[in-house]
């Protein structure tokens, strides 16, 4: 079997936001913070060139917006859609999260997601 499993190692580990944000009106600075912690795995893939060591991932300038984009560095270009989730794990990597998946489905199976803010 080739498959293989994975999860969540703890609840809210991640740093996200719902598209928009349904509790309030969101703030350009929120989608900065979320768009400064995405972070490019393979800044050279383009250019050859190596980061220097002991430096960082660099961020991608852009990779979250107010229009529900989001780009997923080196590898395309998603659009949130409202009540869906943007999230980024510990090493700038950016997860969309559809909005039934983060809430549970009505007579389906429960989340796997759990969050700090309401869903309304």
């Amino acid at each position: 079997m080739a498959t293989r499993t994975c999860g969540t190692n703890a609840n809210n580990t991640l740093t996200a936001m719902p598209f928009p944000d349904l509790t309030s009106a969101t703030p350009a600075a929120d989608f900065a913070a979320i768009a400064q912690a995405i972070l490019d795995d393979r800044p050279g893939l383009y250019t050859g060139a190596a980061l220097p060591t002991g430096t960082g991932f660099p961020a991608v300038q852009g990779a979250w917006m107010q229009n529900g984009m989001l780009v997923v560095p080196n590898r395309g270009v998603l659009y949130a859609q409202p009540g869906d989730w943007v999230a980024v794990d510990a090493n700038g990597w950016p997860i969309l999260l559809s909005g039934k998946a983060m809430a549970g489905v009505s007579g389906g199976p429960a989340t796997s997601w759990t969050h700090s803010g309401a869903l309304t």
